[in-house]
């Protein structure tokens, strides 16, 4: 829309076919020539450079000052969608808040403890542990995973 509003232009054809030569380029040295990987992109450069192309990418220098704990949670968190939508156009108010409280909403599916309350002589309250919280079910758990990835990357062409 910018474009046809004269609001920005876009770069020449000899420009466009360099950058999709190096695109194509860097494709070729990070991922498996085949049909099946012909559209293979890493996502946080990805989508970091559409970002920036529409001024929607997050200034992290600026939020080290003004907001620290954003900034790290942006740097050692998980690569979210929301940090898109903090400034530029189509800004979410909400998003820092999304952002902040990602492992909440992660978390939240595992939290099936349940409190069991027995009533008799004494009443007794009985906590079942949270399924993350044991141990036990962590190295099963991490085990199945690494029998997984095995037998899939063994048996793949």
């Amino acid at each position: 829309m910018k474009v046809a509003a004269g609001k920005c232009t876009i770069p020449t054809q000899l420009q466009m076919q360099d950058d999709i030569e190096k695109q194509q380029k860097r494709k070729r040295q990070k991922f498996t020539s085949s049909f099946r990987h012909g559209v293979q992109v890493e996502w946080s450069p990805y989508i970091d450079e559409i970002a920036q192309q529409f001024g929607a990418m997050p200034n992290l220098r600026q939020l080290i000052v003004d907001d620290y704990r954003l900034f790290f949670k942006l740097i050692f968190g998980p690569s979210l969608p929301y940090q898109y939508r903090l400034q530029g156009p189509h800004r979410w108010p909400e998003a820092r808040n999304a952002i902040m409280t990602v492992n909440e909403r992660i978390d939240a599916p595992f939290k099936t403890s349940k409190r069991v309350t027995v009533v008799g002589k004494d009443q007794v309250s009985l906590n079942i542990p949270y399924r993350e919280n044991n141990l036990l079910y962590q190295i099963f758990f991490g085990a199945i995973v690494v029998l997984f990835m095995e037998l899939m990357f063994r048996y793949t062409p």
